[in-house]
């Protein structure tokens, strides 16, 4: 999708997002520079973090209104979850920069625990990502802190 064809609340997604990001310390891509340049980008933001342990890779969907978040160890083991944000957006990008610097392969599950938690409606490729096979996560309340404590 190029910015002509993107809607006026697919922009905001997508600035806030790729601000959010950019003002944490994640590195843009190639793709981010051709969709600012008024080309076409199969994803309308694409950036990555890594800390001394892990890699994350973040794509933004405007048409499909879905967040790709790559959670990676420095050997390509992990986990990519389809978080589908609704309007959870800010929420779900305050998480991910909150755990950036401290996600580790020890800790990975309670980070995912807690966007299942903002974001009910995430989900985790299983598989290879080209099988398209996908399972809903679902909150896992042995990993809750007494902070992550769900609303009642």
């Amino acid at each position: 999708m190029d910015k002509h064809e993107m809607s006026k609340e697919q922009l905001a997604q997508r600035t806030l997002i790729a601000d959010t990001l950019r003002a944490a310390g994640w590195r843009t891509s190639d793709q981010n520079e051709l969709f600012e340049s008024g080309g076409w980008a199969f994803f309308e933001v694409n950036m990555t973090y890594k800390n001394p342990v892990m890699r994350l890779e973040l794509r933004y969907s405007a048409k499909d209104a879905l967040v790709y978040l790559d959670i990676q160890n420095l050997e390509g083991r992990g986990v990519l979850l389809h978080v589908k944000f609704g309007d959870k957006l800010a929420e779900l990008l305050k998480e991910i920069v909150g755990f950036q610097q401290q996600i580790s392969p020890s800790n990975f599950r309670r980070h995912v625990n807690r966007i299942v938690l903002s974001c009910p409606e995430t989900y985790a490729a299983i598989g290879d990502e080209d099988d398209g096979k996908l399972a809903r996560l679902v909150v896992d309340e042995r990993l809750l802190a007494p902070d992550d404590a769900p609303e009642k």
